[in-house]
């Protein structure tokens, strides 16, 4: 029946689409021009790709083998074989599991009988609707398929718990904030579309219920807690922002109309009606009903969120990213692709095994983790693609803007529909409410009266009962006259029937008033019913318009998503190549401030010889200023010398002139004195030369006045000289400072311009990455981490060994058998099984330190403290290492030569060769520690296990 929704779902999927294999699909939606498209070598695809499928890394000898294969189909023969691997169905078990379960603590399901019913449905290659079709209708009851019900049952089957669980794990968005409101940061996350899904979970509730379970022979009754589920109702609610405006729905996936329920009477909804220690069984199951609507195939939500996640699974990280928060602010890197993978899914009829395979053989899976050399060539080409976009967003902006503009009408059209039709359903809920009493009185009533009926009816046949004895006692007590125990017997049966017949009257008294009761009760509940009816006429019209309100609003909502969501995933594209075109003018800054730096450098050479000669300059008139201030000093000391000369001869003629004009004054009073006449005269004499040496003492202070003023000024000249020079100079130094500082400047730019492109060009790998251009690095889950230890130091195939001698021993397989692909594959299975029973428990180790916490996401990484102690002093994996029984630690210390010795380490952990300098390095460490060579070879086996490299998918 199911099957048959697949036929349609074909005959709508695109002819020309559905002829392509979709890896083909896929990488014309994905790897364009713009892209650094570069296909990853062998040995990095195929460590990805057996990571990825089947949980573990290949062997040395897997790698070896793959290199050395030139088929060009190689690629596509490994993945087959992965994919039919057992170890492929073990993986993808444990994937789905954190997906559904996300560690939560097993309280009523234990871990190991739902893991085992998980496995068997992966490996009986169930499709996937019809996996999560059992969870959702699962109520723990059945005994095999009690595991299925661990989804509810391990989230207490509280329903907003799994309102909230069901729109984050199968549609992919997490409406948890729309309970009270609709979503403050997501426009497209809508109250509405909670309390609809929350319609069919809400009847959701616990109840614990006795069971028989068989041991051997013997067989027990134990209490289990089980799923119960009451009849539905439809919701009302109200945000917590608006306070009185009251909303109502009815059971209603995200993006599809409301359900319509058949409208039953109370008292009719239960098959098994609620009762303490009671599954409750209703007529119509709203889970039903959600299972079949969610997985029939068609609803484009829960078909885009499983192939959303599963590429995920391979690459990483979603189309839409996070997994949980679709919506149209939050494009896929493709709408269109996105929308491709969900219809391909539905098509392929949910085989998760063919989706994962075609995924897997995409270029867009198989591209390289390492970005192009010649970005700035990429770069460039990226400008005419930007153009492009920003047309096409250009076209899109006004589209998009009024489709934006019609979904707000149509809100307002469903919102008047809602206020016309809340009241009308409150009113039949009361009128429900009062039917339901009414019904319960009645049924209260008929009870009492039937009880009457019942007990009338009873003392009246003891009445007839008690005649009959009378009558055939009186006959043997009249054939029998002398027999006194006739006597006693015919006594005690007429006093029998007088006690009976005064009982009677009250009960038909007491009768009367019951049927009154009853009738009144009858007549009360008929008028409830005439209500319930008389609201229920008014009902088609209003609940009419507001189906159609509503189709028409969700009709203008994807339309409005659809020009968002591609409005949204071109707006990122532009902000991509724009990143990307923006790279040349990032290298031309660089460029040009590199230019001006070495421009400035030489500017700066140029000042320093300028400054050179200008300190030759000083230092050659500082030279002439000293050599000039002796002769200046001489000069002064010459005049200074002269001007004593002339102030002594000017004392002698002043004190002459004295003697003289004294001599004079004397003769005067004596004229005829001959000895003053003769000391006047011999003085006059005197005078004379005197005078004249006062002259010439004059003229010689002069003339060294003269030269004392000559010197002076070629003094200051040089000194003058000097000072030019000096601020020559430092012009010179403040040009050199600013020359100094512009190449600073410049080299600073250079430096900032640099980081701009280093950061830019990290943004854009970052971003090629997210867009799927390059492949991305992908931590390994605990499990994988776990496993994959186990396997690269040899304890897995170890172990796997054992396991298949016990089989072989206990159980041979014939040659014919041995000869069967089928018997074959089932050994190989049973061999894997027992394996993994064996070894499991050393990879909850892992769990416990590397995984997240119980309900939160599981794919994230982080590194602590215990995690390093783990891998530094954990006994297992240090007993791991040590060479034994061929392992890697033993086939590396076998080697012959260095570089053997190097490539088998390599190979059996990493997954790859060496390079250059990795091989040099191992042979360097063995030949510098020859007597220690076992223990060289662990510390390198323990190095290379404790690397990122490992940790990741890389």
């Amino acid at each position: 029946m199911r099957n048959a929704t697949f036929s349609f779902l074909c005959l709508l999927a695109v002819s020309a689409s559905a002829e392509e294999p979709l890896h083909i699909l896929i990488d014309q939606h994905l790897w364009d021009a713009q892209s650094p498209a570069v296909l990853s070598s062998d040995d990095e695809f195929l460590r990805r790709v057996s990571l990825d499928l089947i949980g573990i890394p290949p062997s040395a000898a897997d790698v070896r083998s793959f290199l050395s294969n030139e088929q060009p189909d190689k690629r596509l023969q490994i993945v087959q074989k992965l994919i039919e691997s057992p170890h492929f169905d073990r993986h993808l078990t444990t994937s789905l599991d954190l997906m559904l379960m996300e560690r939560h603590r097993n309280q009523h399901v234990p871990q190991n009988d739902w893991y085992s019913w998980l496995f068997t449905q992966v490996q009986s290659r169930r499709p996937w609707n019809e996996i999560v079709h059992d969870i959702l209708v699962a109520d723990g009851a059945d005994g095999p398929q009690r595991p299925a019900a661990r989804f509810y049952l391990d989230r207490q089957s509280e329903p907003h718990r799994i309102t909230r669980d069901v729109g984050r794990i199968f549609f992919g968005r997490d409406l948890q904030c729309a309970q009270c409101h609709d979503h403050p940061n997501i426009n497209d996350y809508l109250q509405a579309d909670y309390h609809g899904l929350h319609a069919f979970l809400a009847p959701s509730y616990p109840v614990v219920v006795k069971v028989t379970q068989k041991e051997g022979d013997k067989s027990k009754t134990v209490e289990q807690t089980v799923h119960a589920e009451r009849a539905g109702t439809d919701l009302t609610f109200e945000s917590v922002f608006f306070k009185g405006t009251k909303r109502r729905t009815g059971p209603r996936l995200p993006d599809e109309v409301s359900v319509a329920v058949e409208f039953l009477y109370p008292g009719d909804e239960y098959r098994t009606a609620p009762a303490e220690g009671v599954l409750s069984v209703p007529q119509i199951s709203r889970r039903a009903q959600l299972a079949e609507r969610m997985t029939s195939g068609k609803n484009r939500m829960f078909n885009e969120n499983i192939a959303n996640r599963l590429w995920a699974h391979m690459l990483g990280r979603g189309l839409v990213h996070p997994v949980d928060l679709h919506h149209f602010e939050n494009p896929p890197v493709s709408p269109a692709l996105m929308t491709l993978l969900g219809e391909r899914i539905a098509v392929m009829q949910f085989d998760l095994r063919v989706f994962l395979k075609e995924i897997a053989l995409s270029k867009t899976y198989q591209r390289s983790f390492d970005v192009p050399a010649n970005l700035l060539e990429t770069a460039s080409a990226s400008v005419d693609a930007l153009a492009l976009v920003e047309q096409q967003m250009l076209s899109l902006e006004q589209s998009a803007a009024a489709a934006d503009d019609v979904f707000d009408r149509t809100t307002d059209a469903w919102d008047a529909a809602q206020e016309a039709f809340v009241p009308l359903a409150a009113e039949l809920d009361t009128a429900r409410k009062g039917y339901d009493e009414a019904r319960k009185n009645q049924a209260t009533a008929d009870v009492a009266l039937q009880k009457n009926r019942t007990e009338l009816q009873a003392k009246q046949n003891v009445l007839v009962v008690l005649q009959q004895a009378l009558t055939t006692g009186e006959a043997a007590a009249n054939a029998v006259s002398d027999d006194p125990d006739l006597r006693v017997a015919v006594d005690v049966f007429r006093r029998r029937m007088v006690d009976v017949e005064k009982a009677i009257p009250p009960l038909q008294k007491h009768g009367n008033e019951a049927q009154a009761a009853a009738d009144a009760a009858s007549e009360v509940f008929e008028k409830k019913k005439n209500e319930v009816d008389a609201v229920r006429d008014r009902l088609p019209l209003v609940q009419t318009r507001l189906a159609e309100s509503e189709t028409d609003l969700l009709d203008k909502r994807r339309v409005m998503q659809h020009q968002k969501t591609t409005f949204a995933a071109l707006q990122r594209r532009r902000e991509i190549l724009s990143a990307l075109a923006e790279l040349p003018l990032v290298q031309k800054s660089i460029e040009e401030n590199e230019s001006a730096s070495e421009q400035h450098r030489d500017d700066v050479t140029t000042i320093e010889g300028r400054i050179k000669a200008q300190q030759l300059l000083i230092a050659e008139r500082a030279t002439t200023v000293t050599r000039m201030s002796q002769p200046m000093e001489e000069a002064r000391q010459t005049v200074e010398a002269a001007q004593a000369i002339l102030t002594r001869k000017t004392t002698l003629v002043q004190a002459l002139l004295t003697a003289i004009q004294a001599t004079a004054a004397a003769s005067a009073s004596l004229p005829d004195d001959p000895v003053l006449v003769e000391v006047g005269s011999k003085l006059s004499e005197r005078l004379v030369p005197l005078q004249k040496a006062q002259q010439a003492a004059a003229k010689e202070v002069r003339r060294a006045e003269a030269a004392a003023a000559d010197r002076r000024q070629q003094h200051d000249n040089a000194a003058a000289e000097l000072q030019r020079a000096v601020a020559r100079m430092t012009q010179h130094e403040e040009t050199l400072l600013k020359a100094e500082s512009a190449v600073t400047a410049a080299v600073h730019r250079v430096k900032q311009a640099k980081e701009d492109m280093q950061s830019r060009s990290a943004k854009i790998v970052e971003d090629w990455s997210a867009e799927f251009s390059v492949a991305s690095l992908k931590p390994l889950t605990p499990e994988q981490l776990g496993w994959a230890v186990l396997k690269v130091t040899g304890v897995y195939d170890r172990y796997y060994a054992m396991e298949s001698e016990k089989l072989e021993k206990a159980a041979p397989l014939s040659d014919e058998q041995l000869q069967d692909a089928t018997a074959v594959d089932r050994r190989q299975r049973e061999i894997e099984e027992k394996t993994w029973d064996v070894l499991n428990s050393n990879v909850g180790d892992f769990v416990r330190l590397y995984a997240s916490a119980a309900g939160a996401p599981q794919g994230d990484f982080f590194a602590t403290a215990d995690q390093a102690m783990f891998v530094s002093n954990a006994a297992p994996i240090n007993g791991w290492i040590v060479p034994s029984n061929n392992n890697p630690s033993q086939r590396v210390i076998n080697a012959q030569t260095p570089e053997d010795a190097a490539e088998e380490l390599y190979l059996s952990i990493l997954s790859r060769r060496p390079t250059s300098a990795e091989q040099a390095e191992v042979s360097q460490l063995l030949a510098a520690r020859p007597a220690e060579r076992t223990a060289v070879v662990q510390q390198l086996v323990w190095g290379l296990l404790t690397s990122i490299e490992f940790r990741f998918n890389h």
